[in-house]
């Protein structure tokens, strides 16, 4: 496949396993398949967040006992190739419900975390 444009996009459902697609096109060729991740089983009820910044993908799997980050770089381990780069666990209720990036610094929201009451939360930083 010819190198992709800035087009790549990525798709989750989840039913019992998170399953990212990502999709990409040239010039040439209409929207395709690229990739598809596997980022094994998640609970029922589970949340999964996408975001995107350049060759980056976050996939935030997120749920009341916590939730993981997984951090995938583009041609990571080999051409059109989606390799991790790292991840993140923590505890807090629904940690990484909601994601951001800017650059290559993502903002992972936890709305459940520091049990402070209702409508409370925290947005922690990382650096990749």
């Amino acid at each position: 496949m010819k190198h992709l444009s800035s087009r790549t996009r990525a798709l989750c459902f989840t039913c019992c396993t998170a399953l990212v697609f990502v999709y990409g096109r040239t010039m040439a060729q209409p929207w395709s398949l690229v990739r598809s991740l596997d980022e094994g089983l998640v609970p029922e009820g589970t949340h999964v967040s996408l975001e995107f910044q350049g060759d980056l993908l976050f996939v935030a799997i997120s749920g009341p006992s916590g939730g993981t980050v997984i951090a995938h770089q583009r041609h990571q381990g080999g051409l059109e190739q989606w390799g991790v780069l790292g991840s993140v666990h923590r505890d807090d209720p629904w940690f990484g419900r909601s994601i951001a990036v800017h650059g290559s610094t993502p903002a992972v929201g936890s709305p459940g975390a520091g049990s402070a009451g209702p409508f409370t939360g925290e947005t922690r930083l990382y650096t990749i």
